[in-house]
């Protein structure tokens, strides 16, 4: 395998001529190479590998056709998919479940439980505030199914959460991820919710002719959530149409079908799709991934910062038609904006009305004031307008404590941005962070190592170098990508994001 990619990358990248060979960090990353140009996750390199995703969304489409999917046989769920994603494996085997008719033994409400962060909100790894919401609504949806109760005082944070949420809304998808957080937990729907279906309509429901990725089914798929069987339902059942004879994954396949019933089509027009999906039904009952991966701005944006770091050449033709293909999208929110323009900043090829773009997207968007409560948000949005614009002044800075992990992570990261003007309940943080970092820096994730060496560097204390490396070096490899790094040790894929702060702090001791 690696043989034949380096003569396809030979024949695609140097017409002219073969060049000095790749290392094995490069060419690890380009077996990472999507097809729409940009690079997808290292966990989903295994692609023949049964995946509980697929088989979730694909046990749907059946049950949307009036059919019942095959059981699982005893066996057939790999152990690390009950070990994984806390919330989010527990929602595939909850959907698994509702299809086949067969109860899962294996939901552990305990594990969904302890998701819930102080904010309000369920964490699965994703660190924005809208995949914080899909994942909040997914565990609630699992608990509520299954008549687990949210004891009161964790239902009053979630419920501030989500209320914070509904004033942000910007899309149909979003507004129906909502809903079902706020039905799961017995909450009244927030009012914004239905205008975005009115919003989405005006602006590109009326004219979309086509749905290009995975983006405009999910708006198309909200928006059927909101609405049901509205006048506008026709329209977009004649678009949705022309999509179900394509080839496409598993998760795709239930947004087509989903929508197509909620607007009121056929069951019956949905035969492609189970047909297509029946093709990878393995004999245990799993469905196995599709071999062809969507590449992501994220994981994009990462591999160049590793390129970077490594020392590896940028120059990347195929990423910047990927990112182009991307910006090119009418409905962007600020931070895939920031980050399709810092991609292609990164290959060299700059394009200054993207980067305009991004910072006016961003300046909409980034909290005015750094508070318990916006940090996080603060941070993620704060590093991107930075790495566009260094000079921009800080915000006001609002002193807060943390009282957890992913605070604390936070806590650091404010301290690695703002220096000598964060306040004092924060500088506070840095008395114990030396220590905190030589004793215990192998039970931290790269994130939080990274985001602490930063901390010490901004403020110029002294780094515990010899335990951060020690930690750094227990990460290394996975079956696939030996040179690529897992997010802590006791992971068991690699991470593209965890490499970059992996070659970061080596390159940064």
């Amino acid at each position: 395998m690696a043989v034949v990619l380096a003569v396809v990358l030979t024949t695609l990248y140097w017409p002219t001529g073969r060049p000095t060979p790749l290392s094995p960090l490069a060419l690890q990353l380009e077996g990472l190479r999507a097809d729409n140009g940009l690079f997808y996750r290292p966990a989903l390199a295994a692609s023949a590998a049964p995946s509980l995703a697929e088989t979730a969304y694909a046990d749907q489409v059946l049950a949307l056709t009036g059919q019942r999917p095959p059981a699982l046989a005893p066996g057939a769920l790999p152990p690390t998919e009950l070990t994984g994603a806390a919330v989010w494996n527990r929602w595939y085997l909850n959907r698994i479940a509702r299809a086949t008719g067969v109860p899962s033994t294996a939901l552990a409400p305990e594990r969904i439980r302890a998701a819930l962060q102080p904010g309000g909100y369920l964490e699965d790894g994703a660190a924005a505030d809208w995949s914080r919401l899909a994942t909040t609504a997914a565990g609630l949806e699992v608990l509520a199914d299954n008549n687990i109760p949210v004891d009161e005082p964790a239902r009053a944070r979630i419920s501030g959460w989500l209320a914070a949420r509904a004033a942000e809304l910007t899309n149909p998808y979003q507004a129906c991820t909502l809903r079902t957080a706020s039905r799961a937990l017995g909450l009244t729907e927030p009012a914004t919710v239905r205008a975005q279906a009115e919003s989405w309509w005006q602006r590109i429901g009326r004219s979309l002719d086509g749905l290009p990725g995975d983006e405009a089914v999910l708006d198309v798929y909200g928006f059927a959530c909101l609405t049901g069987r509205s006048p506008q339902a026709p329209r977009l059942l004649g678009v949705l149409r022309a999509e179900l004879g394509q080839d496409m994954d598993a998760f795709r396949a239930f947004h087509l079908a989903a929508t197509w019933r909620e607007l009121g089509g056929d069951a019956a027009a949905l035969a492609p799709l189970t047909r297509l999906l029946a093709g990878r039904r393995l004999p245990n009952g799993m469905v196995a991934a599709k071999d062809r991966r969507i590449g992501t701005i994220d994981s994009a944006l990462a591999v160049t910062e590793i390129r970077a770091l490594a020392g590896l050449d940028g120059d990347d033709r195929l990423l910047v038609t990927g990112v182009d293909e991307l910006a090119g999208q009418a409905e962007l929110d600020p931070a895939t904006l920031a980050k399709a323009a810092l991609t292609r900043r990164a290959t060299g090829q700059a394009d200054s009305d993207l980067d305009r773009r991004a910072l006016i997207a961003l300046s909409g968007a980034v909290p005015p004031e750094i508070s318990g409560d916006a940090a996080a948000r603060w941070v993620n949005l704060r590093r991107l307008q930075l790495r566009l614009a260094p000079d921009l002044p800080l915000p006001r800075l609002t002193d807060w404590r943390p009282t957890g992990r992913e605070e604390r992570l936070t806590a650091w990261q404010v301290l690695g941005l703002t220096g000598d003007a964060a306040p004092p309940g924060l500088r506070a943080e840095l008395a114990t962070l030396p220590g905190l970092l030589d004793r215990d820096a192998g039970a931290l994730s790269l994130r939080e190592l990274r985001a602490g060496v930063q901390a010490l560097r901004r403020n110029n204390i002294s780094v515990p170098a010899t335990a951060v490396q020690r930690a750094v070096a227990a990460t290394k490899g996975c079956p696939a990508q030996p040179e690529l790094y897992r997010p802590e040790p006791t992971a068991t894929d690699c991470d593209l994001s965890a490499t970059a702060d992996a070659l970061w702090l080596t390159a940064n001791p």
